[in-house]
């Protein structure tokens, strides 16, 4: 399945692209480029992949799994990699059954695991921190970190939702009428 997505992502990307021997001249004033570097993960740990890879600072960083649990990479630009970080597999703290995304926010990687719904934290270097429990029984599927508090959406009858740093709700706005419908946004 995971290589299927790369065959779908080279297609999609090829065919939106302009490659010499394809015809299409591009728009004035417009650069024609190639790409500098592609990588390819065969064991990606998140679906959809852009919650499990990202940016920090000059590095890309994607998560992968095998057996043992998930493992973090950092790539320098040109492709180079610069180091990894492991993570366990497990209940237990600094552990992780369903890795469901990750952000980087002052140095901090916030791990949000659905299963046990909880967001892991271990400094940039892989030290672990600590391990929050969320006091919430909504389906939340992304997040974003602002000022050490979390804003969480995907949940079934609101939009979103603000979790302090001890995993309680502290705010919400609801959808209108309970889901998700044209002009609720």
């Amino acid at each position: 399945m995971k290589n299927f997505k790369f065959v779908l992502l080279f297609i999609l990307l090829s065919s939106c692209s302009i490659f010499p021997g394809n015809n299409v001249e591009p728009a004035k004033g417009t650069l024609k480029t190639q790409p500098a570097y592609v990588w390819g993960v065969q064991k990606i740990a998140v679906d959809p992949m852009q919650k499990g890879a990202g940016v920090y600072g000059d590095l890309l960083y994607v998560i992968s799994y095998d057996s043992k649990g998930y493992l973090m990479d950092f790539y320098e630009i040109s492709g180079g990699k610069s180091y990894s970080i492991s993570i366990g597999r497990g209940k237990g703290p600094g552990e992780v059954m369903y890795l469901t995304a990750v952000r980087i926010s002052a140095d901090v990687i916030h791990i949000y695991d659905y299963a046990l719904k909880k967001i892991v934290k271990y400094k940039i270097d892989g030290e672990y921190i600590d391990d929050i429990m969320i006091n919430n029984e909504l389906p939340l599927t992304d997040f974003q970190v602002i000022d050490d508090e979390y804003y969480f959406t995907g949940a079934l009858d609101r939009l979103i939702c603000k979790i302090d740093k001890d995993g309680k709700v502290t705010n919400n706005i609801r959808y209108k009428e309970g889901l998700l419908k044209n002009g609720d946004i």
